[in-house]
């Protein structure tokens, strides 16, 4: 049943393709297929049996609206409770017609969103509205923040849906001319660092909660010496991107080049520690595809140089979804 992600996918580069071109409510009539491929989806998904957990179990009127249980998919759930109780159709059904109408403004900002759009925009998609419910908006939220106007409404939204969206916050303020050299000597500079130190020590000793959240993380996602890498590949393209199309002197650009390979190699060595990093990879992308500098870059970026990484990207994303037993069998 694989089909249906590989169709879903494919459709998902149709609604980038022509949405930006066709009157908006054309769009949502084109996301209809996406709506339902979420909402009768079952199963499927590696995450998809504690949101249904989370569904039937929540405190709806307790700390289920507390600030650390982010509360944005817990509001989404008692709306579908509302309308017929214990109903998780209705409940993937609103989430999904939530992201899929933020994705659709988002394309509509095409000339900034591009950059999302052609490299992980289709995968992170279709990964939101199988999997990672929460993480998925407090993307597209964290975009929108960035497109349209109301950024503190927007980034607001994005906190509640998943408390990490800070750092990709921060890291895309970061991402500025001479914050962007500075995170690159700063990785790589933790490369030698971590030649002396054990990660695992360091991780254990000064973010126990991390710890943790790794530990129970580990049991949700199918571990490789390849789990990662397609993030890692990402980053390293859009760190190259952004040197490439701004420095002017080609020594420069060489060393930026290197220490972006050093950056990629401590991301890699946090992995072996955890899976649970994957989603930091994530949220590393989201604050590199909204960044200044790589939007208003010196040069331009032509389109293709985003669409080759972002095919490999969803390529290996169908792989994904072929070995992992979390996806198939499709709405079961």
């Amino acid at each position: 049943r694989m089909i249906f992600y590989f169709s879903a996918l494919l459709w998902a580069y149709l609604l980038v393709a022509y949405c930006r071109k066709i009157p908006l409510f054309a769009s949502f009539i084109v996301a209809i297929p996406l709506v339902v491929f979420s909402t009768f989806r079952g199963q499927s998904g590696k995450d998809t049996p504690l949101y249904l957990l989370r569904f039937f179990n929540a405190d709806y009127f307790g700390s289920g609206f507390g600030l650390d249980s982010e509360p944005i998919l817990n509001i989404i759930a008692l709306l579908a409770h509302f309308i017929e109780k214990n109903n998780h159709y209705i409940f993937f059904f609103i989430h999904s017609a939530l992201v899929l109408t933020l994705f659709i403004f988002i394309c509509r900002k095409f000339s900034n969103a591009r950059y999302y759009l052609y490299t992980v925009g289709p995968v992170f998609l279709i990964d939101g509205l199988t999997n990672g419910m929460r993480i998925t908006l407090a993307y597209h939220f964290i975009l929108m923040g960035y497109f349209y106007r109301g950024k503190s409404f927007y980034f607001l939204l994005a906190f509640l849906s998943h408390l990490t969206s800070v750092l990709p916050i921060f890291l895309s303020y970061l991402f500025v001319r001479r914050g962007f050299y500075l995170f690159l000597f700063f990785g790589a500079l933790a490369t030698v660092f971590l030649y002396f130190v054990d990660i695992n020590w360091l991780i254990s000793t000064f973010a126990p909660r991390v710890v943790s959240k790794a530990t129970s993380y580990s049991e949700l996602v199918l571990g490789s010496a390849y789990s990662g890498l397609a993030d890692i590949f990402i980053i390293y393209v859009l760190l190259v991107f952004m040197s490439f199309f701004n420095r002017k002197r080609l020594f420069l650009l060489v060393i930026d080049v290197v220490a972006a390979l050093l950056v990629c190699f401590v991301l890699y060595q946090l992995i072996q520690v955890s899976l649970a990093f994957i989603r930091v990879l994530k949220l590393i992308i989201i604050a590199l595809i909204s960044s200044p500098f790589l939007i208003n870059s010196r040069k331009h970026i032509p389109s293709w140089a985003l669409v080759l990484p972002g095919l490999a990207y969803s390529g290996n994303f169908i792989r994904q979804v072929f070995v992992d037993e979390g996806f198939l069998p499709y709405g079961e």
